[in-house]
């Protein structure tokens, strides 16, 4: 029963990706199109000047802070902020300073003792929000440790939790640091190349690799995961480690903006 409903979870994903795509590229033209000249305002008169004795009028008050954007629950653990074109995720921190690395992101109960930090989400609700999004994938990771360059559109993950009750945000990057240049990871975007969908040989059912392996955010180049690494590291498991400087203690609440 599980596995048929993984292949018929994986068939509508794979068609409302589709619509998404499609649906945004529809609204892109739309608001080309509606961009026409502006109407320039109707010239003043004379009798619209107000009397020399009335002063200004004091400048308006300054506008509301302006609120959060807004969000869409889209299940499975994943909410956008549309406007943004942000991917939200509740999750954790995975492991203590100074362990290996080999992922930026992973799912609860995925590979968590070489993850910066874990999610609570389905992989295949994440990659079905990116496409929502307008984001492209590309590919070119076809193995671990694929020495090409990954190709996709771009995205900047950041990592959000409390510490002395105070907010702290920071690149995902710099949780990590960079054994050989002795430094933290250098600041990049990581790539949506995409996950994959594969026939499961045991049961003969279609599947979503990124579900299977569990894997959001590959530091070490995969196939399997939905975003990777685009630096030169990103083709060996020799190179990260957890920051001790800035990564807060195993198991610590964490937002995931991406």
């Amino acid at each position: 029963m599980s596995s048929r409903r993984n292949a018929v979870a994986a068939v509508i994903i794979l068609v409302l990706a589709a619509l998404a795509v499609f649906a945004w590229l529809g609204r892109r033209n739309m608001e080309r199109s509606a961009e026409g000249e502006r109407i320039p305002d109707a010239p003043g008169t004379e009798s619209d000047a107000p009397p020399a004795h009335v002063p200004p009028a004091p400048p308006p008050p300054e506008p509301p802070p302006v609120p959060h954007g807004k969000t869409v629950d889209y299940g499975g653990g994943v909410v956008v902020m549309p406007d943004e074109r942000i991917v939200v995720l509740k999750g954790r921190t995975c492991v203590a300073a100074n362990e290996g690395l080999e992922w930026a992101v992973v799912l609860y109960r995925g590979k968590e003792y070489e993850s910066v930090v874990a999610v609570e989400a389905d992989a295949s609700m994440i990659q079905f929000a990116l496409f929502a999004l307008g984001y492209t994938p590309g590919g070119n990771v076809d193995v671990q440790g694929d020495p090409r360059t990954p190709l996709g559109d771009r995205l900047v993950i950041e990592v959000e939790w409390e510490r002395e009750g105070k907010t702290v945000r920071r690149r995902i990057e710099d949780l990590v640091w960079n054994l050989e240049l002795e430094q933290p990871m250098k600041r990049t975007h990581f790539v949506f190349t995409g996950s994959r969908m594969q026939v499961d040989p045991e049961t003969n059912s279609v599947v979503f690799l990124a579900d299977v392996e569990r894997l959001v955010a590959a530091l070490y180049r995969d196939p399997a995961a939905i975003l990777n690494n685009p630096l030169e590291t990103g083709v060996d498991d020799i190179y990260y480690i957890a920051n001790r400087r800035t990564l807060p203690p195993k198991g610590t609440p964490v937002t995931v903006y991406m």
